[in-house]
């Protein structure tokens, strides 16, 4: 569950005239988003990026190809001061186990998104950060598809 789908279900709760449709849809979009989360907290990962140096929800101005680009990121961690940076985009799509991530990650154009964060945070960095696009539910588990920028 996006924080995009859960504001969508939101603000129609706030304006249907089918109020308690819509609140079982933000009930559901709730307990979905917390399912997420219950299983990121038992992955290994999670206890990594606690002892990580992170910033959560980056937001970045960068001139990218002479043209000034903003955006988010997720997070970016790194260990400690003398590993480098990598940034971490977290997804919920539903996907089946056994899900080709890398296909996924293209075809949904998150491959070029993170790359685009990358390149950004280069010139802000003094290096090229490692990119990880963290999936929340395959076949309802997590997985990560890391790549270099």
């Amino acid at each position: 569950m996006t924080k995009n789908t859960f504001t969508i279900a939101a603000v129609q709760m706030q304006i249907s005239p089918d109020r308690e449709a819509n609140l079982a849809k933000a009930e559901a979009a709730i307990a979905e988003a917390t399912r997420l989360l219950a299983g990121f907290a038992a992955y290994p990962l999670r206890a990594e990026l606690d002892r990580a140096e992170r910033r959560h929800e980056l937001p970045f101005d960068a001139v990218v190809d002479g043209v000034v680009s903003r955006g988010i990121v997720d997070l970016l961690a790194r260990p400690s001061r003398e590993h480098p940076w990598r940034i971490y985009d977290f997804k919920s799509d539903r996907l089946p186990a056994g899900a080709d991530l890398r296909t996924v990650a293209v075809d949904a154009g998150y491959e070029n998104q993170v790359r685009f964060y990358a390149t950004a945070l280069a010139s802000l960095l003094g290096q090229t950060p490692g990119l990880s696009i963290v999936f929340l539910n395959v076949g309802g588990q997590v997985q990560i598809l890391n790549h270099d920028a």
